[in-house]
């Protein structure tokens, strides 16, 4: 499974082919050309955003369980070290 850092990374990448997508449109429309390849070159790269988006919402939240779960086992283990023997 990806890290968070590398989905983060891999939708900054994917971020940046929609704004070539939408540049290439809007070049192409003033041109007075076709942009439709373009228009789904950045709907398909805006559908991959979504997901990575996603994903990245769902591992932050994962990380975030995580760390609070080690938190508590710290705290359980010092209250536990501490207790009167």
């Amino acid at each position: 499974m990806p890290t968070t850092l590398e989905l983060i990374q891999k939708r900054a990448k994917i971020i940046g082919d929609m704004r070539e997508a939408a540049k290439k449109a809007e070049a192409a429309r003033a041109k007075g050309e076709s942009a439709g390849d373009y228009d789904k070159e950045f709907d398909k790269a805006e559908t991959e955003e979504r997901e990575l988006s996603t994903q990245i919402a769902q591992q932050q939240r994962l990380d975030s369980l995580a760390k609070e779960e080690a938190e508590k086992h710290l705290e359980d283990h010092d209250n536990r070290s501490k207790a009167p023997g």
